[in-house]
Order: structure tokens, then C-alpha cells, then sequence
């Protein structure tokens, strides 16, 4: 929820549409960082906030910085494909990401929506090679991986959503 108790700077800047759009989210970013904000605040806070916002640059950035990817979520959404077959080979555990809890038995579905959102095709392949389900929705916005990658989101730089990923979500999947 915006403008919680929650929030901070980084989480504030990170969901905002405003220095997406003027080029220089990034930039702010790394002053925040280079001036002692948490990169991990409150267990990855400021990166769930950009990954549910839809910053794939954002992502990419405090992920560069140092924060870290420890769970299936967050490495789908960094496309860090190496990171996901880890979390893929291991047991699915509830993960508690800011105020969010998502359920173990959907922590696979629950990446392949925000990868999808972010445009992370690789990510969103391998989820779906491995059961993820494409038609679960998330209940912050209601989405399907589909909806998520279909999304306009020119403050983000994706007018037109994801093209590649929504394509390779339309096709019929194999599981493995």
C-alpha cells in the first residue's frame, strides 16, 4: 500500500512513475544507496516494491547494488535464470515479502507473473517448463502472467507491455 508506514524514500522512489519518466530513477537510486540507504530494508522491501510496481530498471539497478536475490521470486525477476533452477530444485517454501505472504503451493505461479510483468523471457520460460500455472492469479492486482506481461507501462518504458513474453505465455505449454 503506498504511503504506509512502510514506506521509505527508496520504496517511494522505486514505485513512482514521475523520475521513471524523467530518466532519473536510476540516478536517485544510487545517490539514496551511495548515501547509506538499506538496500535490503525490512527483508527486500525496496526491491518487492519495485518488482510490484513494474521497474524492471529499478530491479536492475538494486539488484546491481547488492540486493539480494534469495528467493524464487526475486530471481525470476532479476532473470537470474541460474538462481531460479536452484529455487526450482528446492523445497517450496511460504515466502513473506513486505506485507505480502504468498503461499508455498504458489510461490512457482507467483514468479512467473512478476517475471512476466518485467519482461524476465527466460525466467518466464523455465517457470513454465517447470509447472508454473499460467492462468493463477496474484491478488494485488488480480493478474495472470498474461495480464501482467500485456500490461502498458510507458513509465516504465513498455507502452505496449511485453510483446515476447506475452506471445510465449499465449502458446500451448509442456510441462517437465
Amino acid at each position: 500500500m503506498p504511503y504506509g508506514t512502510e514506506d521509505t524514500p527508496m520504496t517511494l522512489l522505486v514505485s513512482s512513475s514521475h523520475p521513471a519518466e524523467a530518466g532519473v530513477q536510476l540516478d536517485l537510486i544510487d545517490a539514496l544507496l551511495d548515501g547509506g540507504a538499506d538496500v535490503d530494508r525490512a527483508g527486500g522491501q525496496p526491491l518487492w516494491t519495485a518488482i510490484v510496481w513494474g521497474y524492471d530498471r529499478a530491479v536492475d539497478r538494486l539488484v546491481a547494488r547488492g540486493a539480494r536475490v534469495d528467493n524464487l521470486v526475486f530471481a525470476a525477476c532479476a532473470n537470474d535464470v541460474h538462481r531460479v533452477r536452484g529455487f526450482l530444485a528446492a523445497p517450496r517454501t511460504a515466502l513473506k515479502l513486505s506485507a505480502e505472504e504468498l503461499e508455498a503451493v504458489h510461490v512457482v505461479d507467483y514468479a512467473l507473473i512478476y517475471a512476466a510483468g518485467l519482461g524476465r523471457r527466460d525466467a518466464v520460460a523455465l517457470l513454465l517448463k517447470h509447472g508454473a500455472d499460467p492462468t493463477f492469479k496474484e491478488r494485488h492486482y488480480g493478474n495472470t502472467a498474461l495480464d501482467a506481461a500485456s500490461y502498458p507501462h510507458p513509465a516504465a518504458g513498455r507502452p505496449h507491455g511485453n510483446p515476447e513474453v506475452a506471445a510465449l505465455l499465449e502458446r500451448p505449454q509442456r510441462t517437465t
